[in-house]
């Protein structure tokens, strides 16, 4: 991902409510990384920020259909954009940032 894509980038939990963005990235590690990931925080995923709590924990989410709250620490971690991720031949390509740069391909 080049500098200029992280600039235009913001994180889950800089949406507001009613605001629509795509997944393109996601920090973390371990254990936190695969629970939003089996949430369905995936790269390409369309998530709808619908509200958050008079203190601004948690954030209320509508991703694939159906409602998630996350604390704003977690959303922090998950990279969005307004534009959805490039697709070639039916294939929807993203980059996960670790320790190792990692780029795949989602058929």
């Amino acid at each position: 991902m080049s500098d200029e894509e992280n600039r235009k980038m913001a994180n889950l939990a800089d949406l507001r409510p009613g605001q629509t963005a795509y997944v393109q990235a996601m920090a973390g590690r371990g254990s936190l990384r695969k629970r939003l990931m089996d949430m369905g925080i995936v790269p390409g995923t369309e998530v709808t920020m619908l509200r958050r709590a008079p203190l601004g924990d948690p954030l209320e989410l509508m991703v694939k259909g159906y409602y998630l709250s996350l604390r704003a620490s977690e959303a922090e971690l998950v990279k969005v954009s307004d534009t959805k991720p490039e697709r070639r031949d039916g294939t929807v390509t993203f980059a996960i940032k670790t320790a190792d740069k990692i780029e795949g391909e989602v058929r």
